[in-house]
């Protein structure tokens, strides 16, 4: 575990940032980084997108699910069993993410 400080400590020295819709996806934003964030139950629409959020930074979502959003702060069970807000989020496009922005980080 860590503490909010440590984890924007942590936060502050990434290159990229994965994260669901949460304080820490603030705290990236920010920082300035670039932000892949995960929405499940909650939507952006709801004013809790990140505030000026790093122009290559994403935020995947499945729209058009008619039980989305259930609730403005997020269940952790979903009211329906199935979970389709993120179990339905594309894998694919999370790794095509990544991948773009990783050969983007000079490593040394």
């Amino acid at each position: 575990k860590t503490t909010i400080n440590q984890s924007a400590c942590l936060i502050k020295s990434a290159e990229l940032v994965l994260t669901n819709d949460t304080g820490l996806m603030h705290i990236a934003a920010a920082f300035r980084k670039k932000i892949l964030s995960f929405w499940g139950n909650t939507i952006p629409g709801f004013g809790m997108s990140p505030y000026q959020p790093d122009p290559g930074s994403v935020m995947l979502q499945v729209n058009g699910l008619k039980c989305r959003p259930c609730s403005k702060l997020g269940y952790d069970k979903c009211p329906k069993k199935h979970f389709r807000c993120m179990n339905d989020i594309s894998a694919n496009a999370a790794i095509e993410w990544i991948m773009k922005h990783f050969k983007a980080v000079r490593v040394d």
